[in-house]
């Protein structure tokens, strides 16, 4: 056999409909060759007859590439790699320079031949082909097939023919739209005399004069190139990728007045006119709205009225400097505040050590958590069994508030590996309360013990829904447990007509001296959120010492794997059973039968001290807030307990100088951390609470300042916002903080200025 029927049997075995033509020619004469295949017998009988492959019956399309060099000028101006394309694909060559790319017919799509002409270059009057895109009832010559001009064969290049590709998306995608690409590759052409393609400016709006005079000023303001760069388009040459584009070619074009034109469908413009920079501003940032839009750009063009700020160039510097003077001011592996004084990053005596154990044996560290665990510790372990000449005992609630994954953990830890050492465990209470009854119940069997409750915030918020009456019932018991360590809790009144005697004892509860320390631990986020002034006024959040940790997330570190240092062990493990010399049989046998408690009393100097702190806090609450004021009001009490644990961590048998002054200086510092806080973030509603917040990022901020955009990074809730609330929200900022908008520009001049928000700086 020929080799031209040997391929006509190859190709007809790949599943191609093939159709004959006659030698020395590159068309069929048969009738009705479009749909009448040839069968490859035909090439035995004639072997000096072409071979033609019948697209539409064939499942083929084709690239033809007549002018190699204007299809390479049209690709790359269409962001297409030819390169990929023509090493991709199987290729017919019949001329150098020239070809047909051979690719798969995409399944359920009826595409027709598309063809693209330039003028010649210096006879603008004849026009020359560049590419088809061919397809439907159309053929190609195949080789072996005898070109009827160079009367050599065709000849396959590129990948293997047996099995073509799919067009690839983006030439897919401009034959789909070969109507809105074919202007694009005509202004591609360099010696065309005018554009092919120049629409009308856009159509008027139905605006009053005023709006037309600002979107005048807006395009004098703003170039088409920052418009179009703000809402997201991307440069390639002198077009223009649209954000909604799904071919990845640039389909936008500029023109000299500064308008502009898509060919993209995609994009929210008018196919019949050109755009300009109001319009992109409208379309992207306002959803088409007009009024919105010229409303916006008003205000927008008041940026000349607003005080200059530091430039983009000068904000940067400030950043860095922060960040090297941070990196000088601190060891790498420090992050402590330098607002924390640091005697209150220890505590007096034995329990030093219990802060040393914590320190060193925690992944992430937490200095003031490690002394509230100390704290809460000795709060524990003495319960029920020391108290003070004014009946004050060591029940304490504690509450750490950190990021998520910062370390808060690790208390629980500590805690419970303290306990097992001095053989303590039976004070590990449960980690949390649903019930009023629960609370009870557990003092029942544990009448002095520890809850480490993970999660404090949710607790809270569980507690605060409507429905979880249960749980509001909860936290009253634990507020009457605080102040009832040196007499009796009784639960609530039950109606008992229709139980037995056996089932009415069993609901009435009595708990002498009960002794509950509570250990929260909960995230910013979670805290703030669930709070507000009824929390406080209600006396709930002010039994806690409340301490937030404001480091910064670090890596990991290896732990010590330690033992317990024996010396808190050792005072644990006394503490727990420590009893009055004159003490009777019965003491410390369950809730009925608390120990006699061991007295530490206040040294005369150590009372002096809590009266003059007594004043402070009066005076303080009468010049502050409600809430703050509500927030107080446990404080010198707090103190006194603390007092209490830190004296008998010193071995002292009175309460010292040392001792008060070191637990009012903890209680008072973290006091007014607590109460910063909550003016800060106690918000009575949604809005409140969002204005707070962006109060907050404004001041952290310092003299950098924030704009829009570095505003909802920081507070992402603030993106949510529709735009005049957005703006009647920093208003109200404005007004009630001491924050000022300012105007920042770059040196250069260049690009759209940024409003600002900052605190307001001292005068040098």
């Amino acid at each position: 056999m020929s080799d031209t029927h040997a391929m006509a049997l190859a190709y007809a075995d790949a599943g191609w409909a093939l159709v004959a033509i006659p030698a020395g020619s590159k068309a069929p004469t048969t009738f009705g060759w479009s749909t009448q295949p040839t069968s490859p017998s035909h090439w035995a009988e004639y072997p000096t007859h072409n071979i033609g492959v019948l697209h539409s019956l064939s499942g083929t399309v084709a690239l033809d590439i007549d002018h190699m060099a204007n299809t390479r000028m049209i690709m790359e101006a269409m962001n297409i790699d030819l390169d990929a394309i023509l090493a991709s694909a199987p290729r017919i060559v019949g001329r150098p320079d020239r070809g047909k790319v051979l690719f798969r017919a995409p399944a359920g799509e009826m595409l027709t031949t598309r063809k693209i002409s330039w003028p010649v270059d210096g006879d603008p009057r004849k026009t020359e082909v560049v590419f088809e895109l061919r397809a439907g009832s159309v053929q190609d010559v195949l080789p072996p097939s005898i070109h009827p001009d160079t009367g050599n064969p065709y000849t396959w290049a590129g990948a293997d023919w047996h099995s073509p590709p799919e067009i690839p998306e983006q030439l897919l995608m401009m034959w789909r739209e070969w109507d809105r690409f074919r202007p694009q590759m005509m202004s591609v052409c360099p010696w065309i005399r005018t554009p092919e393609f120049r629409p009308p400016a856009a159509k008027s709006r139905k605006i009053g004069t005023e709006g037309a005079s600002v979107i005048g000023a807006y395009n004098d303001a703003v170039s088409i190139t920052s418009a179009l760069e703000e809402a997201g388009y991307r440069r390639y040459g002198s077009r223009w990728l649209s954000p909604n584009s799904t071919s990845r070619i640039p389909g936008v074009i500029l023109f000299d007045d500064g308008r502009a034109y898509s060919h993209h469908a995609s994009d929210p413009f008018d196919p019949a006119h050109s755009f300009d920079a109001f319009e992109v501003f409208c379309q992207y940032q306002h959803m088409g709205n007009a009024s919105a839009a010229v409303k916006a750009a008003a205000e927008m063009l008041q940026l000349s009225s607003l005080p200059s700020g530091p430039t983009e160039e000068d904000r940067e510097a400030i950043r860095h400097g922060a960040a090297v003077w941070e990196a000088i001011r601190k060891k790498p592996e420090d992050g402590e505040d330098d607002a924390i004084p640091k005697h209150l990053l220890s505590v007096p005596g034995v329990l030093a050590d219990a802060v040393t154990f914590s320190a060193k044996t925690c992944i992430k560290r937490q200095p003031q958590f490690d002394v509230q665990t100390a704290l809460a510790l000795g709060s524990v372990a003495m319960g029920r069994r020391f108290t003070t000449c004014h009946r004050n005992m060591t029940g304490l609630y504690f509450l750490n508030i950190g990021k998520t994954g910062s370390g808060k953990e690790h208390a629980n830890t500590v805690i419970e590996d303290f306990l097992e050492a001095a053989g303590a465990h039976n004070l590990v209470g449960p980690n949390g309360y649903t019930s009023a009854a629960g609370v009870l119940s557990s003092l029942r069997d544990k009448p002095t013990h520890i809850a480490v409750i993970d999660e404090f915030g949710a607790m809270l918020a569980s507690a605060g829904a409507n429905g979880n009456q249960h749980k509001k019932d909860a936290l009253t018991m634990l507020m009457q447990a605080f102040g009832r360590q040196n007499k009796t809790l009784r639960n609530v009144g039950y109606a008992t007509m229709q139980m037995t005697e056996g089932q009415k004892k069993t609901l009435n509860i009595e708990i002498k001296s009960p002794s509950v320390t509570v250990l929260g631990m909960t995230t910013p986020e979670t805290f703030y959120e669930a709070i507000g002034s009824k929390d406080v006024a209600s006396g709930f959040l002010n039994r806690f010492l409340i301490v937030e940790s404001k480091r910064k997330r670090e890596m990991s570190r290896v732990p010590a794997m330690i033992e317990p240092p024996k010396s808190v062990v050792d005072w644990v493990r006394a503490a727990a059973s420590a009893c009055a010399d004159e003490a009777g049989d019965l003491q410390g046998h369950g809730p009925e039968f608390p120990p006699e408690p061991i007295l530490i009393p206040f040294s005369k100097p150590a009372q002096d001290l809590f009266r003059a702190y007594e004043k402070r806090l009066n005076d303080w609450q009468d010049s502050t807030t409600p809430v703050a004021a509500d927030m107080l009001n446990r404080t010198r009490e707090i103190a006194m307990r603390l007092s209490l644990i830190v004296a008998h961590s010193l071995g002292d048998k009175e309460i010292t100088e040392a001792a008060a002054q070191w637990a009012i200086d903890y209680v008072d510092f973290y006091a007014k951390q607590t109460v910063d806080a909550m003016h800060l973030h106690l918000a009575e509603g949604e809005t409140d609470g969002l204005r707070k917040k962006v109060a907050d990022a404004i001041m952290a901020s310092g003299s950098v300042g924030l704009t829009m955009r570095e505003l909802i990074l920081s507070v992402p809730k603030l993106g949510n916002q529709k735009k005049h609330e957005r703006d009647g929200l920093l208003q109200m900022v404005c007004t009630d903080y001491p924050i000022e908008r300012m105007v920042s520009k770059t040196e250069s001049g260049k690009g759209r200025p940024s409003i600002i928000h900052r605190m307001i700086q001292p005068e040098p």
